[in-house]
């Protein structure tokens, strides 16, 4: 069984509905491992182009082997400064913060 940190599942009202704006998800095996990988962190953005629209962030380490060690990711409503931020802070206090 493995555990894992949601956080923040910030809603937004649009036509009258509730839509989600972002989700964020970290594993707390990855972040244990985090604590004993190379104290630096790749991060990238990815665009969803199915049916659902948005951007996927990342974030992941290398350990002493150089595997790539996935440690969080995020679904956001569009890659900009204000969703980066969101998904850094989060970043930073979740994982980084274990070290």
């Amino acid at each position: 069984r493995s555990s894992y940190a949601v956080k923040k599942f910030p809603l937004i009202e649009h036509l009258g509905k509730s839509v989600l704006q972002r989700a964020f998800l970290a594993l707390h095996a990855c972040k244990m491992a985090f604590v004993h990988c190379r104290p630096v962190l790749c991060i990238d953005g990815i665009f969803l182009t199915g049916k659902y629209r948005g951007q996927i962030l990342t974030t992941i380490g290398v350990d002493g082997n150089n595997q790539v060690l996935p440690l969080a990711f995020a679904f956001v409503e569009s890659e900009n400064t204000d969703s980066w931020y969101w998904f850094l802070k989060l970043v930073k206090t979740e994982v980084v913060g274990m070290r």
